[in-house]
């Protein structure tokens, strides 16, 4: 039997866990962007629901 590491991945374990755990970090970020996109989504929503419901005060 070899001396290779049972994981496959050659004995680069550090460096493959370091570039997953940046990468799941990129991941959960949420932007500036994402939340006004967000809000706008929600508001449209909400106005779509209101005009629906209430067509005379629109």
């Amino acid at each position: 039997m070899s001396g290779a590491p049972a994981s496959g991945f050659g004995g680069d374990n550090k460096r493959l866990r370091r570039e997953v755990t940046r990468y799941a970090k990129e991941l959960r970020t949420v932007s500036a962007e994402n939340v006004v996109g967000l809000l706008v989504a929600i508001s449209l929503v909400g106005y779509l629901v209101l005009a629906r419901l209430f067509p005379e005060r629109f």
